[in-house]
C-alpha cells in the first residue's frame, strides 16, 4: 500500500478510535476493551498513521494498564487495576467502571466538573476567563458547526450536545482522513488535497489549541478520584490520546 495512503487510514482510524473513547461509554466500548479488540485496532491504527514500532508500542501500552495486561506504561498497580476476567462478567465489570469515571470526570454539575469535554469551555476556564462558558453559542462552537457544515457533515448529537466535544472533533477529523484516503485511492489529486486542507485546517483552528491539553488534564485529573480505579481508563485513554494529538500535528506540518 502507498505509504501516504496507509498513513490517511491510519489517521482516520486512530480518531474513530478516539471519538469511541471519549463519548459516553457503552456496552460496545466496554467489550472491545475486555476482549482486546480496540487494543489490536490501537496498534495497527498509530502504526498506519507513521509511528515507529517503539512509538507504537508505548501508544499502546497506555491501554493495557487499568486491565492489568502490564505494558511500559501505567501499570495495573499504578493506574489502578480493572480485573476484567475476559467475557461478559469482565465486560459489565469495565462497563459500570467507564460509567463511573465518565460521570466523575466529564459530567459533574455545572461548573463543578473537573473536565469540561467541550472545547469552548475547557478553553475558557483554562484562560481563567469569569462566569460560566457558553455551551451552544460561544464563537468557537459555532466556527466548529461551520467548518463541520462545509464539509457536508452534522454531529449526529449537535441537538443535545455542543459540536465542539472532543468525541465530536475526533470524529470530524477521522471523517477528514477518510476522505483523503478515499481520494488517495483512486488518485484524484484535486479531492485528495481539499480534504487533507479541510482536515489539517480543522485540526490547527481547534484541535491543536486544547486536545492535547484536554489529554494532560484528564490524567492530571483521573489521578485524584477517590478511587483510582474509576480514573484508570481515562488515565490510560489519555496517554493514548497525546500521542495520537503528535501523530495529527505532524500530519499538519
Amino acid at each position: 500500500m502507498d505509504e501516504e495512503l496507509r498513513r490517511a487510514i491510519g489517521l482516520a482510524d486512530v480518531c474513530e478510535l478516539m471519538a469511541a473513547a471519549w463519548a459516553f461509554p457503552t456496552a460496545e466500548l466496554a467489550a472491545a476493551l475486555a476482549d482486546g479488540a480496540f487494543e489490536g485496532d490501537a496498534s495497527a491504527a498509530v502504526e498506519d498513521a507513521g509511528a515507529t514500532d517503539s512509538e507504537a508500542a508505548q501508544a499502546v501500552s497506555a491501554l493495557w494498564g487499568f486491565l492489568g495486561i502490564g505494558g511500559d506504561g501505567d501499570t495495573a498497580e499504578d493506574a489502578g487495576s480493572v480485573e476484567s476476567g475476559g467475557g461478559a462478567e469482565g465486560s459489565d465489570e469495565l462497563f459500570s467502571v467507564l460509567r463511573k469515571g465518565y460521570s466523575l470526570l466529564f459530567l459533574a454539575p455545572g461548573s463543578e466538573v473537573p473536565v469540561f469535554p467541550y472545547e469552548s469551555a475547557f478553553r475558557h476556564r483554562a484562560l481563567g476567563a469569569a462566569g460560566a462558558p457558553a455551551l451552544f453559542r460561544s464563537p468557537v462552537t459555532l466556527d466548529v458547526e461551520r467548518q463541520m457544515r462545509a464539509a457536508g457533515v452534522t454531529p449526529a448529537d449537535t441537538r443535545t450536545e455542543p459540536a465542539d466535544s472532543v468525541w465530536n472533533e475526533f470524529a470530524f477529523l477521522s471523517y477528514g482522513w477518510g476522505k483523503v484516503a478515499e481520494a488517495l485511492d483512486v488518485g484524484d489529486v484535486e479531492a485528495e488535497r481539499k480534504w487533507r486542507d479541510v482536515a489539517t485546517r480543522f485540526w490547527c483552528d481547534h484541535g491543536a489549541l486544547w486536545l492535547p491539553a484536554f489529554m494532560e488534564k484528564t490524567i492530571e485529573e483521573a489521578a485524584e478520584l477517590s478511587d483510582p480505579a474509576w480514573g484508570a481508563p481515562y488515565r490510560c485513554f489519555a496517554a493514548f490520546g497525546l500521542r495520537a494529538c503528535r501523530l495529527l500535528a505532524e500530519c499538519a506540518d
